[in-house]
Formats: C-alpha cells, structure tokens, sequence
C-alpha cells in the first residue's frame, strides 16, 4: 500500500479507478454538503466534507 493512501478512510475505494472517479463526480458529491479534496504536492490525500446535521447532531463536529 502506498503512503499516499495508507491513513485514508477505508470509505475511499482502493484501488481508486476511473469509474470511482466518474461517480464521485456524478453523484456523490451531489448528495453531501461541502467536499474539498486534500492534496500534498500535487498528490490526492483524501476529503474533508462538512454535512448539515439535524436534532441531537446539529451541533456535532
């Protein structure tokens, strides 16, 4: 396992192919609140994303 991936949620696939990509940018992406994707020298490290919580979890981190 490369470094670049090592420490990444296992929600990432891996290996992370093309077709992952063309859903992620479809569609996942779209049912979520705000994505940014973290890079370290040009390289994909993983994403950050904050999600708009409801009751209890409003107040959530």
């Amino acid at each position: 396992m490369s470094i670049t991936v090592k420490y990444l949620s296992s929600k990432i696939p891996q290996p992370y192919i093309l077709k992952d990509t063309e859903w992620w940018v479809r569609t996942g992406s779209k049912e979520i609140g705000v994505v940014k994707v973290i890079e370290f020298e040009g390289i994909f490290c993983g994403v950050i994303i904050a999600n708009s919580q409801a009751d209890e979890h409003v107040h959530s981190a």
